[in-house]
């Protein structure tokens, strides 16, 4: 059930409100039935006040302001999961059921999921709208959020969908574009976006910190209380205050008894830039984007490395060597740089040892990216009319061309996951490598 209601006041004031209730088949009986609101309000001020407008300076300004909360409801079979029959039934110890192909369970209590949003804007125009300018600003609070937590095997399935806390998310978009050269003959657009966001988990389940949402059982997937949302958490070093890695004795790193967070996988911002050049009936466009300040995790390094085929692994010369930025103990509690202990070894032993610890590969997942280049051409009216259609546009496209890395990220895409779930920012061997696109394009308008 859904009622919309809009009101306005002289084409400058506008009040919207709206209600919905639904009833989800996918929810157990007792929590099917859920209701969200939303109200909102916008102002056009160079409306109200025609006196502040020019062409030679502000042409439009409006602010607006809205609150929401959304609702949602989990997949088909969530709650009801199905069973199908493994391959080689009913030879050998092969069962004859088995859980869906997740081995996943739903909780018997499973609720709906809401949002609750804040949202103020002011869009702006200038010069008689050869620039235009939007800033946004938001808040939003999720509360049992439906996500697969990891569980143990012993209870029958891997994982269990579940209600976890409170996620809030704060931030800030802004817009610029323009129109920097337009004739008949010649143009130039470019516009330029960049957001922000920070998340945070305000609360989990009852005396709950920390949740495991996917990846490995050494390099997971976290949610966890009082942090960015979402975290890696790794198998670790132990480091001295200085976060030199420890060695023993033996001049070999030694790994912490307890895993550690190491970073998370959202980006502090991202910059995008996208332009148009058109002569005559050409086009060119491009679109690229920079993000940077979150982490990944990737197991194909690891992969690699257990089998020598990094040139890391290599670099010593399969010999021992010096751990860089190590320290050992100066047995009175502190600690000192190591210069004089090398490794018991640098061949297979070493490296199978080195690859138990995962935050050896986590690295930067900032990128530069050139997401896509299109040239097209616009076939002109004579042409048009001859074929009987009113649009036809002939292009040739190039997507996913470049990615820039950091230099300790050498190895893949930090884009690349192998889910596409609460999950982000973990990959590993067994996906098919990022690719490049080339294509052309026809568009047909009759």
């Amino acid at each position: 059930m859904f009622v919309d209601l809009t009101l306005g006041f002289n084409d400058y004031l506008f009040l919207s409100a709206a209600a919905r209730n639904d009833w989800s088949s996918t929810l157990p009986s007792e929590n099917r039935s859920y209701f969200y609101p939303g109200a909102g309000i916008s102002f056009v001020a160079s409306d109200a006040f025609p006196g502040i407008k020019s062409d030679r300076g502000l042409g439009y300004l409006k602010a607006s302001f809205s609150a929401s909360k959304t609702g949602n409801d989990p997949n088909p079979y969530v709650t009801n999961p199905t069973f199908y029959t493994p391959d080689g039934f009913p030879f050998g110890s092969t069962p004859g059921l088995a859980q869906d192909s997740n081995d996943r369970v739903s909780s018997a209590t499973l609720k709906p999921e809401f949002t609750t949003s804040l949202e103020a804007g002011l869009e702006m125009q200038f010069f008689r709208s050869r620039l235009t300018a939007g800033l946004t600003a938001y808040q939003s609070n999720s509360t049992d959020q439906i996500v697969p937590v990891n569980i143990a095997n012993s209870s029958g399935a891997n994982s269990m969908w579940t209600n976890i806390g409170e996620i809030q998310n704060q931030g800030i978009e802004v817009d610029l574009s323009g129109r920097i050269i337009a004739n008949e003959d010649f143009g130039w657009t470019l516009g330029v976006n960049y957001s922000t966001m920070k998340s945070e988990v305000i609360s989990l389940t009852e005396g709950v910190d920390r949740v495991d949402l996917g990846g490995y059982a050494a390099a997971q997937i976290v949610a966890e209380v009082g942090q960015p949302y979402p975290m890696i958490r790794t198998t670790a070093y132990e480091r001295d205050d200085l976060g030199r890695v420890i060695v023993g004795d033996n001049g070999d790193p030694i790994q912490s008894s307890a895993m550690r967070t190491v970073g998370k996988t959202m980006p502090d911002y991202i910059v995008g830039l996208n332009t148009n050049v058109r002569y005559k009936n050409f086009n060119l466009y491009a679109v690229m984007d920079y993000r940077t300040g979150h982490y990944f995790f990737n197991s194909i390094v690891d992969a690699m490395e257990f089998t020598g085929l990094t040139q890391h692994s290599a670099s010593s010369n399969r010999q021992p060597f010096v751990f860089p930025n190590s320290s050992y103990s100066d047995g009175n509690g502190g600690f000192i740089a190591n210069t004089d202990r090398p490794t018991t070894g640098g061949g297979n032993a070493f490296w199978d040892s080195y690859g138990d610890v995962k935050e050896n590969y986590v690295t930067d997942a900032t990128t530069l990216k050139i997401r896509e280049i299109l040239l097209s051409y616009d076939f002109n009216t004579e042409v048009l009319e001859k074929l009987g259609v009113s649009n036809l546009s002939l292009g040739l496209f190039g997507r996913n061309l470049l990615t820039f890395r950091p230099k300790d990220n050498v190895y893949t895409d930090p884009e690349f996951n192998f889910t596409t779930g609460n999950a982000i920012g973990v990959g590993d061997q067994v996906q098919t490598p990022p690719t490049r696109q080339y294509g052309i394009t026809l568009s047909v308008k009759f």
